[in-house]
């Protein structure tokens, strides 16, 4: 079944988001600056394009819990769901607020379905903007924090969001 495909603003997105109750499964599209490295580096300011199958509206503690269980891991002192580095999570929400700015909290099911990466508006192969790009750890339990200006498109419930312009 196609998804009914609606032209939205970043508000109205930000309302379908706090308007669902309970863990949800959804399928975003974001657009960011990743963080890089400097020096020699031809593709500063490239944009990467993800396109991320996530939950959102999920318990934090409970999925790392779970995942600590799934994977046998014995849960000792200090190896157990911590408190948030850094933001504040808005109660009844999935959001987190930071510094005035609004991020979605959510869980990755998997590694980004697709990743492309774009220089002054032309897309620019993956393999030549990798080598200059921050490796990142891997997580027991993959979350991450969208800033809400940053999501693109948002499909849930059979409905598909496109932020315009």
């Amino acid at each position: 079944m196609k998804a009914f495909r609606m032209s939205s603003t970043t508000a109205q997105i930000t309302a379908v988001l706090q308007a669902v109750k309970g863990a949800k499964i959804a399928t975003i599209i974001t657009e960011t600056v990743p963080e890089m490295k400097k020096r020699n580096n031809p593709y500063l300011n490239v944009v990467k394009r993800s396109t991320l199958n996530m939950v959102f509206n999920f318990n934090y503690r409970a999925a790392v819990n779970k995942a600590l269980n799934e994977n046998d891991i014995t849960v000792q002192v200090g190896n157990k769901a911590g408190k948030r580095v850094w933001g504040e999570k808005v109660p009844n929400s999935p959001f987190i607020m930071h510094n005035g700015a609004m991020y979605l909290e959510l869980k990755l099911n998997r590694p980004a379905d697709k990743v492309q990466y774009f220089l002054d508006g032309k897309e620019v192969a993956a393999d030549q903007v990798t080598p200059y790009l921050y490796k990142r750890n891997a997580k027991l339990v993959p979350m991450n924090d969208i800033k809400i200006q940053n999501i693109k498109e948002l499909r849930v419930n059979g409905m598909q969001y496109v932020v315009n312009g």
